[in-house]
């Protein structure tokens, strides 16, 4: 038996008295998410705190789990006040995104989609960052990875109905590998700060990743007479999704370092120990044979503007999208536009683009007529406003003269 399955049964086992204030719930609903029940990972790690030899009891109690409001891509970490005060932060905008994206990763499997995650982890990105309308029903659409894959009715109902269990058990499996390993560099003094090398990085994170291993073998050792030296496909998760939320951006200084130590905690090496008790466990075992293949493939690409337009020369409208990103940043606007509407003509489904089609539009990008360009703008602000987009909702103001239909906009 892995812990995997010892954390399913100890959802249902656990009683409610080993948590405490030390651990304190996602208590504040944050606009556009839904609240998320962590219980469970708190029960266990009070339970595996429990055990641990008193100098490092003593030294956990003290510390206490900081649930913030820091945005999507701020990965957990840890603190060291002047005063001895200890902390762990956690954003809860990350703790739900962690939760969605393992949706968004079956899902992926299921649609033999590989760039799946990536595309709705932007979607549900840009989202967080923009002004939008929260009661849309497109916005919240695409907030949810399933509805945002626009299945079947049929199979999204059955998806929903088969993976419930596994997607919350391995949110809270993610979620206690989290915290061990925040809690491991915190034991050891294995932090690092801005100007540290990479070397001193990835010491400080095998340190915190040894400690963390060791709490849980000792635990299960001794609580259930087992020995478990894998880690859990939790800790897969967590470190995939810190991957490809900070992949979104152009990371530097530390966060690139971050980014480098994440990459190379599921290195190929690391991986076979990763899974391999998973394999034992029926119900899940599917997902972790096809794991290690879709994240090494999917992680560690770099992803480069050579590497979007091979997507796009395969029909990849999220990469045509990207391609027009790195067009409007490099000042490249009128190319930047001609993949926006290339993108915008295949089946990509999300709303943005008629956003960012109107923007062009709007400032006469494309080779034609100006009554054309103001008309064209019109009704792609119209759609983006239909799609849920406030910014292209106050400019509606300035075409109500070429729309048939206004309140067709809302």
């Amino acid at each position: 038996m892995s812990r995997f399955v010892l954390l399913a049964v100890l959802w249902f086992l656990l009683p409610s008295y080993l948590f405490g204030q030390s651990y304190s719930y996602q208590d504040t609903r944050l606009e556009g998410l839904y609240s998320i029940d962590d219980t469970a990972a708190q029960e266990i790690i009070q339970s595996i705190v429990r055990k641990l030899p008193q100098a490092q009891r003593e030294l956990v109690e003290d510390i206490e789990v900081v649930w913030t409001s820091e945005p999507f891509n701020v990965i957990p970490s840890t603190s060291r006040e002047q005063n001895g005060k200890r902390n762990i932060y956690i954003s809860q905008i990350f703790a739900h995104g962690l939760h969605e994206y393992i949706q968004a990763v079956l899902v992926a499997d299921l649609l033999e989609e590989p760039h799946f995650t990536e595309a709705w982890l932007e979607a549900f990105g840009l989202r967080l960052h923009s002004r939008v309308d929260w009661e849309n029903s497109e916005i919240q659409s695409a907030m949810d990875p399933v509805s945002f894959a626009k299945m079947h009715p049929e199979d999204e109902q059955r998806f929903r109905s088969e993976m419930t269990t596994i997607v919350a058990v391995l949110y809270q499996s993610a979620l206690v590998e989290i915290i061990l390993h925040e809690l491991g560099h915190h034991v050891e003094g294995a932090f690092y700060n801005e100007g540290a090398t990479l070397a001193e990085a990835n010491n400080a994170e095998r340190l915190a990743d040894d400690w963390a291993n060791n709490a849980v073998t000792s635990w299960s050792e001794e609580m259930f007479g087992l020995t478990d030296h894998s880690s859990t496909l939790g800790r897969v998760f967590a470190i995939a999704y810190s991957v490809e939320a900070l992949s979104l951006r152009e990371a530097s200084g530390l966060e690139a370092v971050k980014l480098a130590t994440l990459r190379g905690r599921i290195e190929t090496s690391e991986f076979a120990s990763m899974c391999d008790l998973q394999r034992y466990v029926q119900e899940v075992g599917w997902v972790c044979d096809g794991l290690a293949e879709w994240f090494l493939a999917h992680l560690f690409v770099p992803k480069t503007r050579l590497h979007y337009l091979e997507r796009a020369d395969l029909g990849d409208a999220y990469a045509l999208m990207k391609l027009g990103n790195f067009s409007w940043l490099a000042g490249e606007l009128s190319a930047a536009c001609n993949y926006y509407y290339e993108a915008w003509q295949r089946p990509y489904g999300d709303s943005v683009l008629s956003l960012r089609l109107a923007r062009c539009y709007d400032l006469g990008l494309f080779s034609m007529p100006l009554e054309l360009s103001r008309q064209s703008a019109a009704n792609a602000f119209c759609a983006a406003s239909e799609g849920g987009w406030l910014d292209a909702r106050e400019r509606l103001i300035d075409y109500e003269g070429l729309l048939e239909d206004p309140s067709s906009c809302y």
